[in-house]
């Protein structure tokens, strides 16, 4: 460890940055979630379910009562009309529209039909593909999740599947990787926002000594507080280590870690400093490409909307020149871009 001394000088440098720093976290804490889809009132399931049983029996389909029912819902009232169609018809309205509905457009509906914590753990599935397990997928998952909404996960990849989310990860992931995703996976980020200034400059040092300060790099040391640390902690953490050691976090991680590793340890740190701006890079990486990544692009939609999506969406314009709104309309046609621009508002 560092001697009495060395440690003198970083507790001064440490009290002549607590100012501005206090005033980052007290920006931070401010901010609040803005949804694009919040729960409509009255509420009527079984209305709904009537209405969503009309558009899809007979002749032809009526596309807009699908979509104006199920886009302007969340999950929980979502799953309530599913539920509710099941028990007036006798079968389930994924099979229905499955039947009825084609292409992304069946597809961005019918996963609309599940329960959240369902929803996600088929999504966690398609990503951990037999051809290929895309980690940073994955990891846009895993991250913004609690240890409550990762155990009804965990419980329901076992039921989908019957393997644990976590074996399936250890089977498709290797190395640094698969310890990053599988911590994320076990829920062990402490959920709280408190920060204990004696915790951030052990970790700090821990940091220090494990990286910058070795001749190689102590690469759980890392891990272990990138994936268990609070995100308010965090932030604290890459801002002494800054303000101490004249170089940021980024640049270590840059130095230090290589391929696959480096760029989820940096998704860490983005999503850590401002989730919204990195919502909106994801965004722009599905939409960015030759070919949307629809998959992806669906993803983001419904698992942001009645989140963060009104607060993702001026971090892409500002990120990139250009609403979200109008890069997903030039990227996508028909009653599919119909459906994603609804929940994006």
């Amino acid at each position: 460890m560092f001697s009495s001394e060395h440690r003198a000088a970083m507790n001064f440098r440490f009290v002549l940055v607590f100012t501005l720093t206090a005033f980052v976290l007290l920006k931070s804490a401010r901010s609040a979630d803005v949804p694009t889809v919040v729960p409509v009132s009255p509420f009527d399931p079984f209305v709904d379910a009537r209405s969503l049983y009309n558009a899809i029996a007979g002749w032809g389909t009526n596309e807009a009562t699908i979509i104006n029912t199920l886009c302007y819902r969340p999950f929980a009232q979502r799953y309530e009309i599913a539920q509710t169609y099941f028990t007036l018809y006798g079968h389930s309205l994924e099979s229905d529209l499955i039947g009825d509905l084609g292409g992304q457009f069946k597809d961005l509906m019918v996963s609309m039909t599940h329960s959240l914590p369902d929803y996600n753990a088929i999504e966690l599935h398609k990503i951990l593909s037999p051809l290929g397990t895309d980690e940073k997928s994955l990891l846009e998952v895993l991250i913004s999740k609690n240890r409550n909404e990762m155990a009804s996960i965990r419980d329901s990849y076992y039921q989908y599947y019957a393997v644990t989310l976590i074996s399936a990860i250890e089977s498709d992931t290797s190395g640094a990787e698969k310890t990053i995703l599988v911590s994320l996976a076990q829920g062990n980020r402490d959920d709280s926002t408190s920060v204990d200034e004696d915790s951030v400059l052990a970790d700090v040092d821990s940091l220090y000594l494990a990286g910058a300060n070795s001749t190689g790099t102590s690469q759980n040391v890392f891990i272990n507080i990138f994936t268990t640390r609070n995100f308010a902690h965090l932030r604290r953490v890459f801002e002494v280590y800054e303000a101490q050691f004249g170089q940021g976090l980024e640049t270590v991680i840059e130095s230090e870690f290589e391929g696959a590793t480096r760029e989820l340890m940096a998704a860490i740190m983005q999503y850590t400093r401002d989730k919204y701006r990195y919502f909106a890079q994801r965004f722009y990486g599905t939409l960015s490409v030759i070919g949307t990544l629809d998959i992806d692009l669906m993803r983001l939609t419904v698992s942001r909307c009645e989140v963060d999506l009104g607060n993702i969406k001026p971090a892409y314009e500002q990120l990139y020149g250009k609403t979200l709104r109008d890069a997903v309309y030039s990227d996508t046609s028909g009653d599919y871009r119909t459906a994603l621009l609804a929940m994006i508002a």
